[in-house]
């Protein structure tokens, strides 16, 4: 019962920013982050792969990704903020979006081989992690390329080294974490994770 209310609030507030129209979340991007950049600059995300936007919010990652000639499927579970980045972006070639929300269903479509998420599980409640984890990787293909960018303090209490601890443990059914670095995530402190699809 608590899982299933702590659903239902999370759902409700982030619907209520997004149906603002003025609502940029502090995250307001000046550039593409600087590891995404990388990413795609130095070939880790395979060229003209299917890339899923975990928590795209009004679609402006999923765009600019689809400009580098990946096939993005964007989502996002706040129904409002879909519809903003289908305003401003459905006309993109190769370029979907979807309501989706992560920690309950996987999406329709699947064999990504790329996953990039800025920001979406740093944010849903703890107890749906786990579900979060098993959905990503149930659509993802082997060897997928998961780029994570999870904010430091976002929970009171866990330094930048529970951080890192708690995705290892998370995703290592899943996942290998193949590197770590810093990262700047609105003017806060932030970790990247690189990771790779696995099968244990």
């Amino acid at each position: 019962m608590k899982g299933e209310r702590n659903v239902v609030d999370h759902r409700a507030l982030w619907e209520s920013r997004w149906a603002d129209r003025d609502y940029d979340g502090g995250w307001r991007l000046d550039e593409m982050p600087v590891e995404l950049q990388q990413a795609v600059a130095e070939g880790w995300f395979p060229p003209r792969a299917s890339l899923l936007d975990i928590g795209c919010g009004d679609g402006e990652v999923a765009a600019w990704l689809a400009g580098q000639g990946y096939d993005v499927l964007g989502i996002d579970f706040a129904s409002a903020a879909i519809a903003k980045a289908r305003t401003a972006y459905g006309g993109v070639p190769a370029l979907a979006f979807d309501v989706v929300d992560i920690s309950q269903a996987p999406p329709g479509r699947n064999g990504f081989g790329a996953l990039f998420d800025r920001g979406c599980l740093h944010s849903i409640p703890q107890d749906l992690a786990p579900e979060y984890v098993r959905n990503v990787a149930a659509v993802a293909e082997p060897d997928a390329r998961f780029l994570l960018l999870h904010r430091v303090g976002a929970r009171p209490g866990l330094a930048r080294k529970d951080v890192v601890a708690r995705i290892e443990t998370l995703c290592r059914d899943s996942f290998d974490v193949v590197r770590v670095a810093d990262a700047e995530m609105g003017r806060r402190p932030g970790v990247a994770c690189w990771m790779i699809r696995v099968e244990r």
